[in-house]
């Protein structure tokens, strides 16, 4: 803004200088009032940046920190589960073994039991057919006829 003042025989009008000068040191009073409430809230920014840094770089050592006992907790996990499934192939190894060496034995006690029921059944084949020739040598004596037996019967006055 440009003052422009009137002028008079001895220079210009005072009171309009006055008056213009009354009201750029009261613009100037007012901005400076502006300026110092910038400052303030410049100031008071400024803290709170300081204090969201402080946050931030706090909450960036928290995440390292979990980040870190996440990835040690993974290790142990998979480590644990390692083991878990390493323990589980030789239990399930172990098993199988023994089901093996147990099928071996009842195949072994089932052979001897079918090579018994054979000499058994030889044997037994063998004294049935001795058995057979013996009963073929057997004589019997001749059974007498009966009607023979009852006319001697009736002879004989038994009825």
């Amino acid at each position: 803004m440009t003052a422009r003042f009137r002028i008079l025989k001895q220079g210009y009008d005072r009171f309009e200088v006055d008056r213009i000068l009354d009201q750029y040191e009261s613009q100037l009073k007012h901005q400076e009032e502006k300026l110092s409430s910038y400052q303030n809230q410049l100031k008071s920014s400024e803290k709170q940046i300081e204090l969201v840094k402080e946050r931030y770089e706090k909450l960036q050592e928290q995440i390292l920190v979990k980040e870190k006992a996440a990835q040690q907790v993974h290790t142990m996990a998979l480590k644990e589960s390692n083991t878990i499934i390493e323990t589980a192939n030789k239990n399930a190894d172990l098993i199988v073994s023994e089901a093996l060496s147990t099928a071996r034995m009842m195949l072994m006690e089932v052979a001897k039991i079918s090579e018994q029921t054979n000499q058994v059944k030889m044997h037994l084949k063998k004294q049935l057919s001795d058995l057979s020739l013996l009963l073929d040598d057997i004589e019997l004596p001749d059974i007498p006829d009966l009607q023979w037996l009852q006319q001697n019967k009736k002879l004989s006055g038994e009825e």
